[in-house]
Order: C-alpha cells, then structure tokens, then sequence
C-alpha cells in the first residue's frame, strides 16, 4: 500500500500532477474540472460516476448499456442467434429454432433471394442498376452475358414469345415449332419441313430417305414393304420386273441355228435388271476373225459379248479387244462393210434370290407350211425351257414360251430362237412380235 498524508503534496511534471514521491494517491473522491463531475466509491464497492449530462450511473449499469441489466438466458453455443425475450434478457436461438419463430420452411427463406431483370448485363453505371426495388434492375450474381446472347426482345417464358435460341432443327425466331428430330451425325431423322410448307413426313435412315408421307399417300422406298390403296388393293410396286424386244429393222436368222435373240429396246426395267446390245452406227468390216469399226464403239470390257450379223445371220462373241476401232472375235460370221450389226448382252440379271416367271416371243415374216419355230429360256447359258410351233401355211407366223423358275442373285436369262426354213429367215421387230417379259413372283 502506498503512504496515506492528510494533505496529499503534489508536484507540476508539465501535463499532469504528481504525488511528490511517485506513490500512489489514494483518494475517496475524485473531481475532474469542477465538482459536478466526479468519480466516487461508495461502502457497497460500487464506483458511481456522476455528471450534468447523464446524472449519477455505477459502473455496472454503464457497461449495461445504460438501459437497465440485460441477463442471458440458457446456455448459449458457437453460431446461435441472439433473442430478446424481454428488455432486459437476450436467450441464444438456433437455425431452426428461428425458423420456428418466423414461421418459415426451406422453400420460403429461398424465394426470399431473388434476382430481377437487370437493364444491361455489363457493369453497373449508376446505382439504379443495383436498386433491387426497381422493377428494371436489380442484382444477378455472376450472369454470363455470353449465354444469353440472342433471347429476343420481350421474351418470355409463355410461349407467346418464347426465348429459345436453338439450332437448325427448332426455330430460332421465337416459335415452338419443331421441324426435325435427329440423331447425332443428323443421318437418320424424321423431318416435317424439309422445304417450306411443303406438307411432307420424310424419314431418313443412314443417310436414305425410307419414307415419306403426304396429301396423296405413302411411299416407302426399301428394297422389301408393301402398301395399301384406299381400294384395298396391295401393291408391290419395286418388286423385280423387266421387259425387252426389237424395235428396228427384221434381222435375219440362219436357217437351224439356235440364235440368241438380240433385243434392243426395254418395255421395263423396275430394277435395272435388263441388258439391252448396241446397234452398229457406222460402216463395219472384217477380216476373217477381225472386226473393224470406224466410229470406234469398243472397250476392253466388251470382251465375252455377243455380236450378231444382222444382214445375213449369225452369231459369235468377241474374243479380243485390240482398240476401240478393232476387236477379234471368237468365229467368222462373214461380216462385210455392207452388213449391219450389233454387240451386247441381250439378257436380264437378277438382284435377288426368289421364283421368276418368264414369257417370250419370237415371230418370223415368212415361214413355208409345216415348218417349225422352237423359243428357248436359257439360264446361265442353259436351255430350262421352250415352246414350239409349227405353221400351218406360208406366213408369218411366231413361237410362245412361259415358264417359272427359281433364280439366285446374279443367274442371267437369255432367249434364243429356232426355225427350220432351209435358208435364213427375217425375225420381226416390234414389241407385239419378238419379246421377253420376267417378273419375280416371290
């Protein structure tokens, strides 16, 4: 304890005064400036300031904010929000028990974070652009400019002015309408506007219109499909069928020779099945075994086809190809410069395994009485078929033949024919004289 004088001696240091020997100064009351302000004891421990301004407060009831004693209630912990439960007591509240004071669930307190529609998306020019009272702006945390990009003005979520911005198959102008759905490498697809307002389905598969569907019908364009007319009458429109015949000048045939019928013209061809030969266009001549042609009509793949002597008969296949003016040929068929000919395949090929029927027809212009015209069917080189007839007076006259058989892919049909006149005779032209027609059945 520090000395106690009677009359404490002080001593001037400039700011302040001092006890005249540095201890302390111990006083029971201490004014400062005039005598209405000043610190006090009193016999409770209590020490009392008093002022003009806020009149007599212990200290206890100044660190108490001067409103009266606030006490805690229960045990508060790390995190709780304070509650004044009157107004002097503070109780310690958790995250739901004040949300059971307010009344509130999950989905409340998250619609109480809202975002309205800012005037522009760059950075705020004033503070209206962060006024979230104000209908036109607001705050958007962290809005990416760049994904918005292309919503039309006045968009909304209605429909009536929608705010996609989507690719090709949805448009892009604000409708709904979508006119595609595709897959991933866009190849196969069901399409409803392929070209403007043109009223058409179309399905596509791998790359392949299948399908397509409008005002007049349905077309399916496989390989295997059939339809129905509103007559009930089912079709099978791209089944395999073709039809060929002659259409130029007649052509001589030797007399009892099985001749290959060098058809020229296609009635038909729903496949591309049918091989038609190739009429002579300019002067020919041979030598022996050698053609020769100055218009230059021959490729190195026409070796193995046929060439037929259309003036005096007959026919061989070529042997050789030298150029495109000279070709050798398997026999002598005696062609000069003042014959006509022709080279080719005359025959049908099939694309698909199945039963086909056949018919043909070969006519000649002037056989005598009693003689004989034979049609044969020929499948890979090989007679399967044949009709005969035998005239019953000096005329013309012609052969049927009509047959079914089972073909694989790539078995060919050729039609020959046959008389027995004793000299060469004119086969007709024309598509109701000499003619083949195949149709697959099944």
């Amino acid at each position: 304890m520090g000395k106690i004088y009677p009359h404490p001696q002080w001593k001037d240091t400039g700011d302040s005064k001092e006890t005249i020997d540095d201890e302390p100064a111990l006083v029971t009351k201490l004014e400062v400036g005039d005598t209405s302000t000043h610190i006090t004891k009193d016999g409770d421990g209590n020490m009392t300031f008093d002022d003009a301004v806020t009149g007599s407060k212990t200290l206890a009831e100044l660190s108490a904010g001067g409103g009266g004693g606030v006490d805690t209630s229960g045990t508060p912990v790390d995190n709780d929000f304070a509650k004044f439960t009157d107004a002097d007591t503070i109780e310690g509240r958790s995250y739901t028990e004040v949300k059971q004071d307010l009344s509130l669930e999950d989905s409340d307190i998250n619609t109480l974070i809202t975002a309205t529609k800012l005037d522009d998306l760059t950075a705020p020019d004033d503070t209206a652009d962060l006024d979230a009272t104000d209908a036109l702006h607001g705050l958007m945390p962290k809005a990416d400019k760049g994904k918005l990009d292309g919503i039309a003005t006045g968009a909304d979520v209605t429909g009536s002015n929608a705010p996609q911005a989507h690719a090709s198959t949805h448009d892009s102008g604000g409708s709904d309408q979508i006119h595609s759905i595709a897959d991933d490498d866009d190849d196969t697809k069901i399409q409803v506007e392929e070209s403007a307002d043109e009223d058409i389905i179309r399905m596509d598969v791998a790359g392949t219109e299948r399908v397509s569907l409008g005002d007049a019908g349905a077309n399916i364009t496989t390989d295997h499909w059939l339809f129905g007319s509103s007559v009930g009458i089912i079709g099978i429109p791209k089944q395999s069928g073709a039809g060929a015949y002659r259409n130029t000048a007649d052509i001589k045939i030797k007399d009892a020779t099985n001749t290959t019928i060098p058809f020229n013209a296609e009635l038909f061809d729903h496949q591309n099945e049918m091989t038609i030969v190739t009429e002579s266009t300019a002067t020919a001549n041979t030598t022996g075994t050698d053609l020769y042609d100055t218009s230059n009509p021959f490729v190195e793949g026409d070796v193995g086809k046929r060439v037929w002597n259309y003036t005096d008969g007959g026919s061989t296949t070529i042997a050789t190809y030298v150029r495109a003016g000279h070709v050798t040929l398997t026999a002598d068929i005696d062609l000069d410069s003042t014959d006509k000919y022709g080279f080719g395949f005359a025959r049908f090929t099939a694309t698909e395994d199945g039963t086909y029927v056949i018919s043909a027809q070969s006519t000649f212009s002037g056989l005598s009485d009693g003689k004989r015209i034979i049609v044969y069917i020929k499948k890979n080189g090989t007679h399967i078929a044949s009709g005969q007839e035998i005239t019953g007076a000096a005329s013309c006259a012609g052969g049927v033949t009509l047959s079914t058989c089972q073909m694989l892919a790539n078995d060919y049909i050729e039609i020959e024919t046959y008389h027995n006149e004793g000299s060469a005779d004119d086969l007709r032209n024309g598509a109701q004289w000499t003619y083949v027609q195949i149709a697959k059945s099944a």
